[in-house]
This record gives structure tokens, C-alpha cells and sequence, in this order.
């Protein structure tokens, strides 16, 4: 003889906590950033920017003389290895330039290309450190850009205070946007070239692009 099974009845709060559950099963799968998201200095700010086009893109952005100076800076001088110069000037950068004779301004302390640059930037006496991640999600970028200090160089700590970032980080979209079809096989093939040469780099002047290759006796 079979058995009539009863129908249970759910009520509307056991329906809505079985599909929070499935909704938190299904957070899990989705892939956790590796950006870094440590605390890197007593002083730290941090931006993050999400950009519709491929991480070599916007790595091109970042560090082609001629792209930096659209979004960033009017002069700049790079040559992408450890030890080299991420160096800018202008007058949209902060106007606050290191004394005389500081040494280490600009210098690039670490360098993966086109994932992540670190470099040292001098604001007044105030030595910092700025860090660009990128890391890629299907067709899209996410970049973070952290600047860290052992003191506060000019603004309070916080990354809802506005500081140059504020702007930068939307000028920088914009640029990527307005010119897409840059060649960045071939800024990413010279950067990874660079990299490996005793030095090298380029710079950009008044508008202009000059390449400097390590000459090798």
C-alpha cells in the first residue's frame, strides 16, 4: 500500500533564507580579486577605477610617455625597469617639488609588466610610494593606484578626501576611450625589451617622443 506523502508548506521567510543561501553558494564561485588591499603605510590613499577595455590597454596608458602626458603630466620621461624612471612634470602635478638634490625621485622599485609598477614619488620632503595594480576581468580592467607614506604629505587620510586622483583616474578613462586602437603588442613587447636592458626608456618633450636604447660596447 503507498503512502500519501503530506505536502510541506514553506513559509515566505524560509523561501527568502533558502535563497539567501543559494545566493551566498553562489558569491563563492565568483573569483576574488588579488589586488592588494593591505594597509601599506601610517598615511594611505587609495582609488580604484574599473575601465571597459583590456588591462594592455590601459597598461599603455600608464606607461607610454606620449599617453601619460594626454591625462597626467605635460613632460615625462620613463624607462620601465627596476631601478629606472617613471618621472612627470607639469602644471597639473601637484606643484610641491622635492629639495634640492633629493636623490631617488621617480625610481621605479618594482616592476611586472603589464600587471603591476610601484615608484617613488618625492611630494615636498615627503617621500611616497605609488602603486599601480591592474588586473584583467573578461574585457575589462580594474585598476587601483595606492600612494602610501610613513606621514600625511598635504591632504588628511582619507580616501574620501579629494586629492589629484580624483581627477586623474577619470581623465585617464577618458583617454582610453578616446583612442582604444593603440598598438599595445607592441608597447608591451618594448616594454618587456627594456626591461632587460642596462637602461633605455623614453621621453616625451614639448610634445615630442624620443627613444634611448642602452648602447652596448
Amino acid at each position: 500500500m503507498l503512502a500519501c506523502r503530506r505536502r510541506r508548506n514553506i513559509s515566505p521567510i524560509q523561501t527568502f533564507l533558502y535563497r539567501q543561501t543559494l545566493d551566498i553558494e553562489a558569491m563563492a564561485l565568483i573569483k576574488v580579486s588579488n589586488l592588494s588591499r593591505k594597509p601599506r603605510g601610517k598615511w594611505e590613499t587609495r582609488r580604484r577605477e574599473k575601465i571597459l577595455y583590456p588591462l594592455e590597454r590601459v597598461w599603455a596608458a600608464l606607461t607610454e610617455p606620449g599617453q601619460l602626458a594626454q591625462w597626467w603630466c605635460d613632460e615625462a620621461e620613463i624607462d620601465l625597469q627596476k631601478g629606472g624612471l617613471y618621472a612627470f612634470t607639469g602644471k597639473t602635478v601637484f606643484p610641491a617639488p622635492p629639495p634640492a638634490g633629493t636623490e631617488g625621485n621617480f625610481e621605479i622599485l618594482s616592476i611586472d609588466i603589464p600587471n603591476r609598477l610601484e615608484y617613488r614619488w618625492f611630494i615636498g620632503k615627503v617621500e611616497t610610494t605609488v602603486l599601480y595594480e591592474l588586473e584583467s576581468n573578461l574585457e575589462q580592467t580594474e585598476l587601483v593606484i595606492t600612494q602610501s607614506a610613513e606621514r600625511c604629505p598635504a591632504w588628511p587620510s582619507s580616501n574620501c578626501s579629494p586629492n589629484w586622483w580624483w581627477t586623474a583616474l577619470p581623465a585617464l578613462r577618458s583617454t582610453v576611450l578616446v583612442s582604444p586602437e593603440l598598438d599595445t603588442g607592441a608597447t608591451i613587447a618594448r616594454a618587456a625589451r627594456d626591461q632587460g636592458c642596462a637602461s633605455g626608456g623614453s621621453r616625451l618633450i614639448n610634445g615630442n617622443l624620443a627613444e634611448h636604447e642602452a648602447l652596448e660596447d
